[in-house]
């Protein structure tokens, strides 16, 4: 299995992730934000900034874990 770790396939989908996924999770984030009802309170919009992050900062964490790996 340590063979695997090491080779051009590895690379080439930490590329593939760094290209599509992070750009397009930006993007989703983005559009979620502007999605906000105005009319809630502070904890629930507080609460759906949280929910809307949180996916984006293990998406990335992911990516670079598995690029230290």
């Amino acid at each position: 299995m340590s063979d695997l770790a090491h080779t051009p396939l590895r690379l080439t989908a930490l590329v593939i992730a760094a290209i599509a996924i992070v750009p397009t999770a930006f993007l989703i984030l983005r559009h979620l934000v502007t999605l906000r009802d105005p009319a809630l309170g502070r904890r629930a919009q507080f609460m759906d900034v949280v929910w809307t992050v949180a996916p984006l900062v293990a998406v990335v964490g992911l990516l670079v874990a598995s690029g230290l790996a």
